[in-house]
């Protein structure tokens, strides 16, 4: 829909994305929050604590303070998903979901052989609820994967996860661009940051270099991916990119 539009951080708060690439505050988050999800109504968002070591759930329109939900270590960016729940990884602790404020562990069966829970660092479910994208740490890589979430009566469990590439090295964000496709912010050895995008269960790759010090990534269907610096925000253009102001944490809705 015409209202799937990007968001950001910038002094004021939560800012929306215009198709013209003006930013307008959309809520004053109190207190401050960043790496903000967005759900797919547009009615909630959560966001980090600056030191990573909370999130919160605020309404939208934004009327009071929001509410605490999690509290625990070095967390990563939330994800909602159409079950109306939002994930997010507490490294070294494993997968949490939180739905309608409770939060509950949630196990991942089936990795690689050496890994556990505490080595994902990041979890982006996809849109529809069905799989997860996660980023693993193994040995010196970062590595994307994907996998199935299953729920079954009230248990909620997520299995499988298979490496997206091989040829990454190095992984800072990643996001769903579609249904059968996946964004990643990465780089192959030696070479530059770029973004990538994956044809999840197919051989398609694309890429394209991202501005430097990119260490973030939005993307969503239909529309031109987002990445931020540690100080300003760029939309893909073509085969580059434009500066649109100075907003970090870019996110679309999910």
């Amino acid at each position: 829909p015409d209202a799937f539009t990007g968001y950001a951080i910038d002094p004021r708060g939560l800012v929306q994305v215009s198709a013209e690439g003006a930013l307008s505050v959309v809520a004053e988050l109190r207190p401050a929050g960043v790496r903000p999800a967005v759900s797919l109504d547009g009615t909630r968002v959560a966001a980090l604590s600056p030191n990573r070591r909370e999130v919160w759930e605020y309404e939208l329109p934004a009327e009071g303070d929001g509410v605490r939900r999690y509290s625990g270590g070095s967390l990563s960016r939330p994800s909602w998903d159409r079950e109306g729940g939002f994930w997010v990884v507490d490294k070294g602790r494993g997968l949490l979901l939180v739905v309608d404020g409770e939060v509950a562990e949630v196990d991942v069966s089936g990795l690689p052989e050496g890994l556990t829970d505490a080595d994902i660092l990041d979890a982006q479910a996809a849109r529809d609820g069905t799989r997860i994208a996660l980023l693993v740490r193994r040995g010196s890589r970062i590595e994307p994967m994907v996998a199935r979430i299953e729920r079954t009566a009230d248990i909620v469990r997520v299995s499988a996860p298979r490496r997206v590439d091989s040829q990454l090295t190095e992984s800072l964000d990643l996001a769903w661009a579609d249904s059968s496709t996946l964004a990643v912010l990465g780089s192959s050895g030696s070479s530059s940051l770029e973004v990538w995008r994956f044809g999840v269960g197919t051989a398609s790759v694309r890429r394209v270099g991202a501005p430097d010090g990119a260490v973030t990534l939005a993307a969503g269907p239909g529309r031109s991916p987002l990445v931020g610096t540690d100080a300003e925000l760029y939309r893909a253009s073509g085969a580059g990119w434009t500066l649109l102001g100075e907003a970090v944490d870019p996110a679309y809705p999910g």
